[in-house]
C-alpha cells in the first residue's frame, strides 16, 4: 500500500500517520511543495529512516515500488496541493492502494488571526520573480477578493520571507495601478508553532513587518474586517495593551 501523510503545519504526525510509518518498508520526504523546517526533516530521517527526494522521482512514480509499503511525508494537508492530488489519480490508475492521511494546514491556520474562515476569497501564490518572469496576476486576484468584501492570503514560495513578499507587492502595485493603501495587513510568521509570530498593520506602516523573516510565513491583506474580526484581531497590533 502507498501512503501520503500530512505533516501538518508544524511537522507534528498524527496517531494514523505514526502507525503507517512504523510499518513501511521505505518512507521518503519531499520539501517541493511545501516548507518544511530542516530540524523536522533530520528528525523524520533519523526516527524513519526518511530519505528525501524531489519533484521528478515523485512525479514519474519511480519511489513507489510495486509490491513495497511506501510512505510519502509532505508538509501541511496533502491535498490542499493540487500536485498531490494528480499523483493521487496516477497511482490509482496504475492499479496502486492510496490512503492520505490529512493534517493541519495553513487554509485554518490563518484563522489564528482572528479572522473568519468564511470571508476569504481566492488564495493567492506570491512566486519569485527572474528576469523573464515577473507575474503580476496576484495583485489582480487580491482585487477581485476586494471587490466582494473578501479577504486575501498570500501564500509564499518556498525560501520567501515577509519582506521580500512586500517588496514583489510593491512593484505589482506600480505596475498595475491597483492601490494597496488603506489595507490592513497581517504578517503571520511560523502559524501554531511555539515562537508563532502575528503582527496585524496597514499598508502605509508596512515596515514594522520587516522583522518578520523566519519560515514558513504568509500574508493576509484585506480591505472588509467585521467588528468582530476588528475587536478580536486588536492584540496583533504592535504594541497593544488591553485593557
Amino acid at each position: 500500500m502507498i501512503a501520503i501523510v500530512g505533516l501538518g503545519v508544524t511537522g507534528d504526525l498524527t496517531e494514523r500517520g505514526v502507525e503507517l510509518l512504523e510499518q513501511a518498508d521505505e518512507v521518503f520526504i519531499e520539501t517541493y511543495t511545501s516548507f518544511v523546517p530542516d530540524a523536522v526533516v533530520e528528525r523524520l530521517k533519523r526516527r524513519y529512516g526518511a530519505v528525501e527526494v524531489g519533484r521528478e522521482e515523485v512525479e514519474s512514480l519511480s519511489v513507489f515500488k510495486p509490491g513495497r509499503s511506501v510512505v510519502l511525508l509532505v508538509g501541511g494537508d496533502p491535498l490542499t496541493a493540487t500536485t498531490h492530488v494528480a499523483l493521487v489519480r496516477a497511482l490509482e490508475e496504475r492499479g496502486e492502494q492510496v490512503e492520505v492521511v490529512g493534517n493541519s494546514s495553513v487554509f485554518t491556520a490563518v484563522a489564528r488571526t482572528g479572522l473568519s474562515l468564511y470571508k476569504f476569497g481566492k488564495v493567492v501564490t506570491l512566486s519569485f520573480w527572474y528576469p523573464n518572469y515577473k507575474p503580476a496576476s496576484p495583485i489582480k486576484l487580491f482585487a477581485d477578493n476586494v471587490s466582494v468584501g473578501a479577504h486575501t492570503l498570500f501564500l509564499l514560495d518556498i525560501g520567501m520571507t515577509i519582506p521580500h513578499a512586500l517588496s514583489l507587492l510593491e512593484k505589482m502595485s506600480e505596475i498595475t495601478g491597483i492601490d494597496l493603501s488603506g489595507c490592513v495587513v497581517f504578517g503571520c510568521q511560523r502559524l501554531c508553532w511555539q515562537d508563532e509570530r502575528i503582527i496585524r498593520t496597514t499598508w502605509e506602516e508596512r515596515q514594522v513587518l520587516h522583522e518578520l523573516e523566519k519560515l514558513p510565513a504568509c500574508l493576509v491583506l484585506t480591505k472588509h474586517m467585521s467588528a468582530v474580526e476588528d475587536e478580536f484581531s486588536q492584540s496583533f497590533k504592535v504594541g497593544f495593551k488591553r485593557d
